[in-house]
């Protein structure tokens, strides 16, 4: 059973500029932005978030390739099959929903914004000084490539919509996923 705590609901992000960036002149430089969930911010080249743990207040940085937690971990879904595993995945989500279709390989389930059309990624990842487990939902979307398309092109962006701090077994947790993927 994963038992929602609390929501982190002011975050801080760290982006890069990708060249694409540059070119569009969406960002020039590093910029720093602090925002109140749910937020859209520039993928860039990378991009980090800040938050302050709420068990024990320790400053935890993680992003697109880099973290300071001892694990952070997507919990991609499309690796798994088990529509009821990722029914409890989205459980402790306020604004997620699992929708399957048909293909011609068998069903599909992806996790979706309930108001928004955007494929959902989940990840976990751990406070290293407390311990304290937090999940968390994003959608990336892309705006296309320079070299195919320029005339076309708009920013990349990044909408993370939650990020909660859970109570879960994390060790049954973890072996349920390796399960079901």
């Amino acid at each position: 059973m994963i038992k929602r705590i609390c929501n982190l609901d002011q975050l801080e992000f760290t982006v890069v500029p990708s060249q694409k960036d540059l070119f569009l002149k969406t960002l020039t430089e590093v910029k720093v932005f602090k925002e109140i969930l749910p937020a859209t911010f520039l993928m860039g080249d990378d991009w980090n978030i800040k938050i302050n743990c709420k068990k024990c207040n320790n400053c935890l940085t993680f992003g697109r390739f880099s973290s300071n937690f001892k694990r952070l971990k997507y919990l991609s879904n499309y690796d798994i099959k088990n529509f009821e595993f990722l029914d409890y995945l989205a459980s402790p989500f306020g604004h997620i929903e699992v929708r399957n279709y048909s293909t011609k390989n068998g069903e599909v389930y992806n996790y979706y914004f309930k108001r928004k059309e955007a494929i959902v990624k989940l990840f976990i990842t751990f406070c290293p000084q407390c311990d304290a487990t937090y999940l968390g939902s994003f959608a990336e979307r892309y705006g296309g490539e320079i070299e195919r398309s320029p005339a076309d092109l708009s920013a990349d962006y990044v909408y993370i919509d939650e990020l909660v701090m859970v109570d879960v077994n994390r060790e049954k947790f973890m072996e349920e996923f390796k399960m079901n993927t």
